[in-house]
């Protein structure tokens, strides 16, 4: 298999085909701009690919970025918004 989306010939995509092509009554073409990006997107996913493949320079990657993402948590978030944005501490 390619990895593409097959209805067997039953043509059941082809509304979803079609409102995203060429829109339909009730929206413009592409309105969630599912098309906009995804030369980027097929480009970034097949460059993950390739790095996956070489597992010890992909886990280095995987590290650095966790290291690197900063503090960050949830219970930090949630007592910053009652404090600055529902003022409710």
């Amino acid at each position: 298999m390619d990895g593409s989306l097959s209805d067997g010939g039953t043509g059941m995509f082809r509304e979803l085909y079609n409102s995203i092509l060429e829109g339909a009554e009730w929206h413009p073409p592409d309105v969630y701009f599912l098309l906009h990006d995804f030369e980027s997107y097929a480009d970034a996913k097949l460059r993950a690919l390739t790095d996956y493949a070489d597992r010890d320079a992909f886990s280095q990657k995987c590290f650095l970025n966790a290291v690197s993402s900063g503090y960050f948590s949830s219970d930090r978030t949630v007592k910053e918004y009652a404090k600055e944005i529902w003022k409710i501490i």
